[in-house]
């Protein structure tokens, strides 16, 4: 019988955003029977967070996080000597200096090597840079393939998803009825875009709307926005208290990140200057795992919307802020027609597993 491949899969480096990319993409490995590694870049950092705080009291000011992180990939080497996969799967690979996978393409050339950018097109400008570095570039926006084709012709787009491994179907005891129904719900990150929609939000429903919002607001953290306060929970919730939320909440709430830096070199290889327009088109895991959970999804626009969903029938769309507070005030009078759209869209989210997406990638990489 034939040894089964060896995959190393590399976090993402951060706790938040992408890091449910990474779970699910291997538990979906594992529930192929694939053979995986899991390789944690913040477990290689514990000491060397210490080792900065050190040095920063110190007369050493040099120290980056940039050094940090490389010192941390060093293990990353070590590991790839003693494993010998035949594929590494970074996921976005933002902490991932460039002489990682340059060494490795050097000194290892048959193990493969495979990028999914995830926090496409955010950080575009940084990723065509790394992109030929790689063997096989994935990215989650349908709308940045064509350009990485453009610097490695092994590009292609693969959406993220939601994780069939967990069990998104909750029931909730007495005291968890309590804490897990909130009106309105969000979590998330503090992103461009995002306090000012809900600064915006919050005075239209303040005083008629339990509305209750979690993850990490830098801002809101320093009192920089007192009108969101009174809604804000400085605490991370686990992804077991996320799925109660996202299932129970009358209402769920889903906000995309604004691009910040829309213009980009159109070819940095060549040197020309010339720049273009990106506007993100695919959607973030959040809008999946919503929908999984089976719970009511508001959220804002984007076109991938109109390829896999109706709105209006298994999500709603709002406009601005003052359109969100309308449709909020509407729908909580309206409890049949969300549940009605509620179960349509957990109904369209079903194929869209990172088992699905496992299975594409290992096609495309022939592995």
């Amino acid at each position: 019988m034939a040894e089964k491949p060896r995959i190393l899969l590399v976090s993402p480096g951060h706790g938040i955003s992408t890091i449910d990319v990474y779970y699910g993409l291997g538990d979906a490995l594992k529930m192929m029977g694939q053979e995986v590694y899991p390789f944690e870049l913040k477990d290689r950092l514990k000491f060397y967070r210490q080792a900065v705080q050190f040095f920063l009291k110190g007369t050493n000011d040099r120290v980056a996080w940039k050094d940090v992180y490389s010192a941390a990939c060093q293990g990353l080497i070590t590991t790839v000597v003693h494993l010998w996969p035949q594929l590494i799967i970074y996921i976005t690979g933002q902490y991932i200096p460039a002489w990682v996978p340059a060494l490795i393409k050097e000194r290892f050339p048959h193990m493969k090597q495979v990028i999914w950018f995830t926090e496409s097109p955010y950080n575009i400008a940084h990723e065509i840079q790394r992109a030929p570095l790689y063997d096989y570039v994935f990215t989650c926006d349908k709308a940045c393939e064509k350009i990485y084709r453009r610097f490695n012709p092994n590009s292609y787009y693969l959406p993220v998803g939601y994780n069939s491994h967990y069990e998104w179907k909750t029931e909730l005891k007495r005291w968890e009825q309590i804490v897990y129904t909130p009106d309105l719900f969000f979590v998330g990150s503090e992103v461009p875009g995002r306090i000012e929609f809900l600064t915006d939000l919050v005075s239209y429903i303040k005083g008629k709307v339990a509305f209750k919002i979690f993850g990490v607001f830098p801002s809101i953290d320093k009192g920089l926005c007192p009108q969101l306060e009174p809604f804000y929970i400085p605490i991370t919730l686990s992804k077991y208290e996320v799925i109660r939320y996202y299932a129970n909440s009358k209402i769920v709430l889903n906000h995309f990140r604004v691009n910040e830096s829309k213009k980009i070199v159109r070819n940095i290889k060549t040197g020309e200057s010339r720049v273009e327009e990106i506007e993100p088109y695919s959607l973030n895991p959040r809008v999946y795992e919503i929908l999984a959970a089976g719970g009511f999804l508001m959220t804002d626009y984007r076109k991938e919307i109109d390829d896999l969903f109706v709105p209006g029938e298994d999500l709603v769309i709002y406009k601005d802020a003052k359109d969100a507070a309308e449709k909020i005030f509407y729908y909580l009078e309206h409890e049949e027609e969300r549940k009605k759209i509620a179960q349509s869209g957990n109904r369209k989210i079903k194929k869209h597993t990172y088992l699905n997406r496992a299975e594409k990638l290992l096609q495309l990489v022939k592995l």
